[in-house]
């Protein structure tokens, strides 16, 4: 006997909101920052060190739009922009942003990820910059549910 099954084509992005693998959207948690300035002493070949101590930000907010030209990913007063790497994951970079690392102000070429749990995100971004006379190390670990726009 044979059977006719009837197939239904559903669009790309209601399949991903089905699944809850739709990285658009807004998440509103908490935030660790943190980071390093090392700088070389002069005629000694030691270094100085001065460290950022970790630091809770609660209600942070991390905004995720789709363009034309890939995602865009907003946290703070930094974008960065990014392409899907998996079905929950995106790689960011993005142009310089303005940081605060110990006694350093000033802008670090930023680079992360974004990754989708549940209904919530994680995004990890940092930076690492060396002068020659300086290191100066930036993260930050962003974890969040996403919220109602």
């Amino acid at each position: 006997m044979l059977r006719l099954t009837r197939t239904m084509v559903l669009p790309a992005a209601l399949l991903l909101a089905a699944c809850g693998g739709s990285f658009e959207g807004k998440f509103q948690g908490e935030a660790v920052e943190s980071g390093t300035l090392k700088i070389a002493v002069a005629q000694t070949g030691a270094e100085a060190k001065n460290e950022t101590p970790p630091r809770k930000l609660p209600n942070q907010t991390v905004t995720v739009h789709k363009a034309e030209s890939g995602w865009t990913v907003k946290f703070g007063a930094c974008e960065l922009k990014g392409e899907e790497s998996g079905a929950k994951l995106l790689v960011l970079k993005g142009a310089p942003c303005e940081v605060k690392v110990a006694t350093y102000e000033g802008p670090l070429p930023l680079s992360g990820t974004l990754e989708l749990e549940g209904d919530g995100a994680k995004l990890n971004v940092t930076a690492t910059v060396n002068n020659g006379s300086a290191v100066v190390s930036y993260d930050y670990a962003f974890t969040g549910k996403r919220v109602a726009e």
